[in-house]
């Protein structure tokens, strides 16, 4: 693992035809998993109208 290496998470969803996508990339070293159950909490939220 070097300084360089990150983690992600993403939720996509078809809306009316169009693709969306949020999208959480970060360090794997701290802030991934510092951040990762406040962003699925975002995540979880979004609605498309």
């Amino acid at each position: 693992m070097g300084i360089h290496d990150y983690r992600g998470e993403a939720r996509m969803a078809v809306h009316n035809g169009e693709l969306y996508v949020v999208n959480f990339t970060a360090p794997r070293l701290h802030f991934f998993d510092q951040n990762i159950e406040e962003v699925r909490g975002i995540m979880d939220r979004v609605k498309l109208m």
